[in-house]
């Protein structure tokens, strides 16, 4: 028997019982909203507005009105949350569930489905394929008023559907909700102060109030207040009273630098340090402009040749880090192109390095590997079986263990259509659902493809390989250029640099011919595969046989090792400064 339950959430419910947050300043549109949804005409309503405005909040408070109303008639009403990601990654038949859920929707007139980000039911109605089927169930029940629906969408959602579904405004009541100016949310932030004292038992300052409207308007411009001046002030509570428990538990680490700043309230430092989780903009060091421009330095001394293509990849990131804590979409969204080998991979590992400390947190998946459904299944974590896979990991297995991380699909031109599918609801919603009903968050994951391209493509590769609802979705498209002759001779030297790095201290010194750089490069790149197989070339022709010189004769001051190119190819000697 199918539960429901899996599928949806009684707002309702959790109201009675206290799991849902308060809204703040929210009374006269949330009586608004009431007019419209408990009218006889059923008719339906989408709130529209940026992200952080307060959409979704505003529909809990609805439920929460309702609930606590001294009105029978309001508390008799029950709004439904419809999970669209769980649904669309039920494995054996998305049209029986959705069906199923409709069918129990209609059997109350008092009952609202609430579907947060409902662009997918328009966006996807014509597309084929079971995964996609539930917009082709719910979106004739919405338009014929079979049941009441509240749906929300941003501005630039709203228009994507109205180019796919103009009739959109005759389905809906039209919902705007505008951000507030400052001192309106300054305002509301003083309203909302003494609840969150209560709820974290910590004290707030004014300067704190003032420092969380600075700040994320400073750095977090693409989320409207109040909703990102109520989350931060929230979570510098909470780390402020961490702070506070620490502090008493263990004093001996009332010295560390973490502690030095522990007030009698939560104070702008607390604040500040919130800000900096989020964006990952060291506010104290730099502006996003500088921290921009330093990230595509950093890149260009690893990525040779693309300085194009590293400018723009670090004016994305940046621009993604200002915007962090938009809702229902991962950190940032990414499609380089390029012929192959000329460094895209090699470029998403060095953004994991620069970003997270450590090029482990690019997690590549081959779409080679993932061959038609059954491996989108699999790469999804759709599949039973996928956890024994371990040859080739599922996004859930991998993104758990890193949550700050980057997605890479390596080679989308290989992908099964269900993948483009299945793509589409993780850059609307950031979130997936495994085999086992777990809810992955990709809210903190860049999202980044990967496609090569010949050098005569231009766009209709582009456009014959990735389908343009999902290019529509993406907060870009990088072009990586085909590497030149001197490019390839700049990586050459830089992997000999870092090996003469670790002859150094030994006093043990490294020259290479021209003629054997000539041959080196020759050897190194190929115009099919560009500089794929270099390292293991390197390796193989220079490295390697260094090493084995080295373990055999040892590293003595005055040694210098000489690579030349002789009848052979290339060779290593020795000799003596």
């Amino acid at each position: 028997m199918l539960k429901i339950r899996e599928y949806t959430r009684d707002l309702s419910e959790a109201a009675r019982t206290g799991k849902l947050e308060r809204a703040f300043g929210m009374d006269e549109q949330v009586l608004d909203l009431i007019r419209r949804v408990t009218g006889p005409s059923r008719r339906s309503v989408l709130i529209v507005g940026p992200n952080g405005v307060g959409k979704t909040t505003l529909v809990h408070a609805l439920a929460s009105s309702m609930a606590q109303s001294r009105d029978e008639v309001l508390r008799a009403f029950r709004v439904v949350e419809i999970d669209l990601a769980a649904i669309r990654t039920e494995k054996e038949s998305v049209e029986h569930t959705s069906t199923t859920i409709l069918a129990d929707l209609k059997e109350s007139l008092d009952t609202i489905a609430f579907i947060d980000g409902v662009g997918p039911i328009f966006l996807l109605k014509d597309v084929q394929g079971d995964q996609t089927s539930i917009a082709r169930v719910f979106e004739p029940a919405i338009k014929q008023r079979y049941i009441a629906c509240i749906g929300t969408l941003t501005y630039a959602e709203f228009d994507r559907v109205r180019k796919v579904d103009p009739s959109v405004d005759q389905t809906f009541e039209i919902v705007e909700l505008r951000p507030y100016k400052e001192d309106a949310t300054r305002a509301l932030l003083k309203e909302a102060r003494p609840e969150l004292e209560t709820q974290h038992d910590a004290k707030i300052s004014d300067d704190a109030i003032e420092a969380t409207l600075r700040y994320t308007k400073q750095y977090m411009p693409d989320d409207a207040w109040p909703g990102k001046a109520i989350e931060v002030l929230d979570q510098a509570c909470a780390r402020y009273k961490l702070k506070q428990r620490v502090h008493e538990e263990l004093p001996e680490v009332q010295e560390d630098m973490t502690m030095r700043h522990l007030g009698a309230k939560v104070s702008p430092h607390d604040v500040k340090r919130v800000v900096t989780e989020i964006t990952s903009i060291d506010i104290d060091a730099k502006d996003a402009e500088v921290w921009r421009d330093q990230l595509a330095s950093r890149l260009s001394s690893f990525v040779f040749g693309q300085q194009g293509g590293v400018k723009r990849l670090s004016a994305a990131v940046t621009a993604a880090k200002a915007a962090y804590g938009t809702k229902n979409r991962p950190f940032t969204s990414l499609l380089i192109t390029g012929p192959r080998g000329v460094g895209k991979l090699h470029a998403c590992r060095v953004l994991a390095q620069q970003l997270y400390g450590e090029q482990n947190a690019a997690h590549v998946f081959n779409m080679a590997e993932y061959a038609g459904e059954s491996g989108t299944a699999h790469l999804l974590g759709a599949s039973q079986s996928a956890s024994e896979l371990t040859a080739t990991p599922s996004i859930s297995t991998q993104v758990r263990s890193g949550e700050f991380s980057i997605c890479v699909f390596e080679g989308v031109q290989n992908a099964d259509p269900s993948f483009f599918d299945a793509l589409t609801s993780i850059l609307t919603t950031g979130v997936l659902r495994d085999a086992h009903r777990k809810q992955v968050n990709l809210h903190r994951c860049s999202i980044i493809l990967t496609m090569d391209e010949q050098e005569s493509g231009g766009q209709a590769p582009l456009t014959g390989a990735v389908p343009p609802e999902v290019l529509s979705l993406l907060d870009g498209v990088i072009n990586f250029e085909r590497l030149e002759a001197d490019t390839v001779r700049k990586m050459i030297r830089k992997r000999l640099e870092e090996f003469h790095a670790y002859l150094k201290p030994h006093g043990v010194g490294l020259r290479i011919q021209d003629a054997a750089f000539d041959l080196l490069e020759q050897t190194c790149f190929d115009k099919d595969h560009g500089v794929d197989h270099m390292p293991e070339r390197i390796e193989t022709l220079v490295l390697g046989p260094l090493r084995g010189i080295a373990k055999a004769q040892g590293l003595k001051p005055g040694l210098s090792f000489d690579i030349v190119a002789g009848e052979a190819g290339i060779a290593v000697t020795t000799s003596n400064a």
